[in-house]
């Protein structure tokens, strides 16, 4: 069993650690012969999972960035201001934009789409699979496309253009996932009606190949409907992948219309009764299977962030709160968190709860088999001295195991210029020897210019050992107030 490592917020400044962090971590030296050959890093306990052909669920939950690992690089992407995909190479810590043209300005100049590491700014897609990185962007008008190429950046090329028009695929908040053969498909449409915003939310899978699909011949690049719930509360649909099987992660309250006068107080849609629900369905099955299912008055399930499914196909969610949810948050009414464990009969079950922690715990990585928690607000900082103290926890054995606590290192923080505003812990994904987040800054006096940077920390035996692999500048060109 490994002991608790405690850590300090100073620099880990010595040659060997230098030198330990240009090692693989020790989570990749059990390679199969199809990972050796492709150089993917399996992180899941079952030997199931074929790095090759399966969907990686760490990756599920990024919202504004890529962050995929390989045995030899990690590949970055900042969706939502950065069009350029970024290596780094683990044993040589080069970093740069991934393209294999010499003459290439890359990201010099701002739009270059003429550089093989332009991939646009669309929803994270960015997927190992079968030797080759993919992933979807914009082309034309409505028109997205499949794109694939080398994990050099090279032989870049179209596989296949979708025109969205009249399917689920021109709806908006679209997510989309490789997974043995098949492009699964998660989305939802707002319609206004009676000045209130209605919401359609929609599973569906593509399969890349003629397929049989629920009992039905499906041609390639068809689009099939797996399931769609009504709702007025915004939902955030969440996919994860255990086997042939794609779970579902959702809420919906199935109003699709408001029978009488539209209130004035448009906050009337937060009182209605919401229903948090987790499906099961693979492609022989007709109907998905409904594993989990409540109504809440604040509803779980309705957020990208805080949902797992492990290796061994079970699911997982976090619920947060206040300490006492009808008081206002006080050093006496700290936010909590409960990790839930979804059983095979329907009922849950609470496997780490942190009312008894006596202070505040906020979710900052949920994982196959470990969650990470902070002890303040990662999504607003603004000082460069404020400490985040975390607890790295160990779950799905027969009690949860903290393997790692005490402050988060961001020694990065020291970099940055005057002036800052405000920084936000963006996204991360935790394995047991790794935790990755992404961050972005904003500064300036008057103008809110922007750096961002993706951090690797390595779990050690000394604690945690902070390498930056990529980061960016950019002066925005509009003033703020």
């Amino acid at each position: 069993m490994r002991s608790i490592k405690k850590f300090k917020a100073g620099p880990v400044l010595s040659l060997l650690i230098a030198a330990l962090l240009l090692l693989p971590l020790a989570s990749c030296a059990k390679k199969d012969a199809q990972q050796a050959q492709a150089g993917q890093t399996v992180q899941h306990g079952d030997p199931s999972f074929d790095p090759e052909t399966d969907y990686d669920n760490r990756y599920s939950s990024l919202v504004s960035c890529d962050m995929l690992e390989t045995e030899d690089a990690y590949y970055l992407h900042n969706c939502s201001s950065k069009p350029f995909l970024y290596y780094f190479d683990k044993a040589t810590g080069e970093t740069g934009v991934l393209c294999p043209r010499p003459e290439c300005v890359h990201d010099e100049k701002r739009e270059n789409r003429e550089c093989t590491g332009y991939i646009g700014y669309d929803w994270p897609s960015l997927q190992y699979y079968r030797g080759k990185l993919w992933y979807f962007n914009s082309t034309k008008g409505i028109k997205f496309g499949l794109f694939r190429m080398n994990l050099d950046g090279s032989e870049k090329e179209l596989v296949h253009e979708f025109d969205p028009a009249g399917t689920p695929l021109e709806y908006g908040n679209r997510r989309l996932y490789i997974h043995r053969g098949m492009i699964y498909h998660a989305c939802s449409r707002q319609e206004v009606k009676n000045g209130a915003p209605f919401e359609k939310l929609v599973y569906g899978c593509i399969p890349m190949e003629n397929a049989t699909v629920g009992g039905k011949e499906v041609k390639a690049w068809e689009y099939y409907e797996i399931l769609e719930r009504d709702t007025i509360n915004p939902p955030q649909p969440c996919m994860y992948f255990a086997g042939d099987s794609a779970y579902m992660f959702y809420c919906y309250d199935g109003l699709a219309e408001y029978d009488g006068d539209m209130p004035e107080d448009e906050a009337w849609w937060w009182d209605i009764p919401v229903t948090d629900e987790i499906a099961r369905w693979d492609p022989s099955m007709s109907e998905p299977e409904i594993l989990y299912q409540s109504v809440e008055d604040i509803p779980v399930l309705s957020s990208y962030y805080n949902s797992y499914v492990t290796s061994d196909g079970t699911p997982y969610f976090v619920a947060s709160s206040r300490l006492d949810p009808e008081r206002d948050e006080g050093e006496d009414n700290p936010y909590i968190l409960r990790l839930y464990r979804v059983e095979k009969d329907g009922t849950k079950t609470c496997v780490l709860d942190t009312s008894d922690w006596g202070g505040n715990a906020f979710l900052l990585a949920l994982g196959d088999g470990f969650i990470v928690t902070a002890d303040s607000s990662i999504y607003y900082m603004t000082t460069l001295t404020q400490q985040v103290n975390i607890r790295i926890i160990r779950f799905g054995g027969e009690a949860a195991e903290t393997i790692c606590e005490g402050p988060l290192p961001l020694e990065f923080r020291k970099e940055m210029p005057v002036g800052l505003k405000i920084m936000h812990i963006d996204a991360s994904w935790v394995t047991e020897d790794t935790l990755m987040l992404f961050s972005t800054e904003y500064y300036g006096k008057k103008d809110y210019n922007r750096s961002w940077h993706f951090v690797k920390y390595d779990i050690t035996p000394d604690g945690l050992a902070e390498t930056v692999v990529s980061e960016g500048y950019e002066i925005q060109f509009w003033p703020t107030d």
